[in-house]
């Protein structure tokens, strides 16, 4: 099986286009997004669907699905408007909002062909176990507006972790956010984004890596740094290779990566 891999999306249309593009060129059997997909950004009703606030940028994914036959399957990152997220699992009567159907994999149907994928999902494609935990912390956001731009519920939290540790052991861990023990940049931000930022980063990190040590996963895959790089890591005395995928609007051999299971 042949999956493809891609770093941050944000909502980027003609991005989004390229990469299916690419999955075509390499005939992969899905598309999976490691976070900043750009969920509820952009925010529309759409005519023949009933009034239902849904996202535009899903319907878009939805376009392409359609024209080659790839579904895309998406984590969180920190860049998404959860509050339409947590309405669009839930449903939400007041933002005319119905949930979307729960699948027996434990993702959920946003549109056809394109699925989200909660916090401490494990996922069975090709001959690989896979544990999913998007998540991370906007260093950015003393320059966002809470529930406009910035969303509380963007960094993983303890019942994520707990979640998590109940998958068990599994062969690749998908994140947006990545382990404490990757040296591709310091620890520390720097200190113009602030203290509070700095230690949920950290802390954020730490709790990639707490999850890394639970499900004993041999390597990781993550968005978020808008860096492409490889590295090995040492976790739990195991040998751990980490791979980072830069975002939308850089060239495609650095924002995805054709994984073989």
């Amino acid at each position: 099986m042949k999956i493809l891999l891609a770093g941050d999306w944000h909502g980027n249309v003609q991005h989004m286009r390229n990469v299916f593009a690419r999955a075509c060129r390499v005939e992969a059997d899905i598309i999976v997004q490691l976070g900043d997909f750009g969920f509820g950004w952009d925010r529309k009703q759409f005519k023949g669907g009933n009034g239902l606030v849904e996202c535009a940028f899903v319907r878009q994914c939805e376009k392409m699905v359609e024209e080659t036959g790839i579904p895309v399957y998406w984590l969180p990152g920190n860049h998404e408007n959860y509050d339409m997220l947590d309405y669009s699992i839930e449903g939400e009567a007041t933002m005319n909002v119905v949930p979307w159907p729960l699948q027996e994999d434990g993702t959920y149907e946003c549109r056809p062909g394109v699925y989200y994928i909660p916090r401490g999902t494990v996922m069975h494609w090709g001959e690989k176990t896979f544990l999913v935990c998007g998540g991370a912390c906007s260093v950015d956001k003393k320059m966002r507006q809470p529930f406009i731009s910035w969303w509380p519920q963007e960094q993983i939290n303890d019942d994520d972790i707990a979640k998590c540790a109940e998958a068990g052991q599994v062969d690749i861990l998908l994140t947006h956010d990545f382990p404490i023990e990757c040296t591709i940049v310091d620890h520390h931000l720097d200190p113009f984004w602030g203290e509070e930022a700095m230690a949920n980063t950290l802390r954020g990190r730490t709790d990639v890596s707490k999850i890394l040590a639970a499900c004993g996963a041999k390597n990781v895959f993550h968005g978020h740094l808008h860096i492409s790089y490889v590295e090995k890591i040492i976790v739990n005395g195991q040998e751990v290779g980490v791979m980072g995928l830069d975002r939308d609007t850089t060239p495609l051999y650095d924002s995805t990566h054709l994984l073989n299971v």
